[in-house]
């Protein structure tokens, strides 16, 4: 099943306070789309909202043409499987454990067997955490956590990938194993979105940049256009050189008055 997420002139506010104020964009199958944008520029309310979590007030968010609070959980936990930003576990639940709930949409089996037992064993294999299964996740490091939640998010093998800040914690690399890991889901058919703070990381292995300030859209292309050292001024306040390599950038920033 191929992918499409859809957010059509969409406005949430929370206790009054405006947060996406028009958003409107299209990301379909085999792209992998970067939101970045300062903190507090609605990056984790629009991965929220497009997936059903946050109610809009006005505006819509479509999967695949459907509204997507309108589609049933467990259908909605078939097409795009989500990673939040905040993702604690009150109990000494085994990491291998976590990535099985992956499975859950496809009936959660107390023993997994065939293509779920498959499908975990490769997440695990793409965060390198096979080696963590029966390790509570109390007794993880934050690192170590991180990698084991987004292998749950893989062990789904929905058409989509939504998530928020998945390099969080991660030493470099696991940082690029885990963003080529996503890049890959791309490549072979899959719709993957992610907010990134890492714009070189963004630069480097994502397809799309979706640029947000101030809850909108300031700019929405390919890395070397969304991400213009003009456009990270006005946005970001910085005065910013990319170095390197096109396709391996390190981007240098300043604050103004170093100019």
């Amino acid at each position: 099943m191929s992918a499409r997420i859809e957010a059509r002139d969409l406005h949430v506010g929370r206790d009054g306070a405006p947060i996406l104020k028009g958003v409107s964009f299209v990301a379909e199958a085999g792209v992998f789309v970067a939101l970045v944008g300062p903190n507090g520029a609605g990056k984790s309310t629009l991965l929220r909202a497009l997936i059903g979590l946050e109610e809009p007030d006005a505006g819509a968010c479509l999967i695949d043409g459907t509204p997507a609070r309108a589609l049933a959980p467990i259908v909605r936990a078939r097409r795009v499987a989500y990673l939040p930003q905040a993702r604690p576990v009150y109990w000494a639940m085994p990491a291998g454990a976590i990535v099985a709930l992956g499975r859950f949409a496809y009936g959660a089996p107390a023993r997994l067997e065939g293509e779920d037992a498959a499908a975990v064993a490769r997440a695990l294999a793409a965060c390198d955490v096979a080696h963590l299964t029966a390790r509570p996740a109390h007794a993880l490091s934050g690192g170590e956590a991180a990698r084991v939640h987004l292998a749950r998010a893989l062990a789904a093998e929905t058409p989509a990938l939504l998530a928020d800040e998945p390099t969080a914690a991660l030493d470099p690399r696991h940082q690029l194993a885990i963003m080529q890991t996503l890049r890959r889901r791309a490549d072979e058919g899959a719709l993957v979105i992610a907010a990134l703070h890492d714009l070189a990381l963004a630069a480097r292995f994502c397809t799309r940049i979706v640029l947000l300030s101030d809850g909108a859209i300031a700019s929405d292309g390919p890395p070397e256009t969304a991400l213009a050292p003009e456009r990270l001024k006005q946005v970001f306040g910085v005065r910013a050189a990319f170095l390197g390599e096109p396709s391996r950038p390190t981007i240098v920033f300043d604050l103004p008055e170093a100019d």
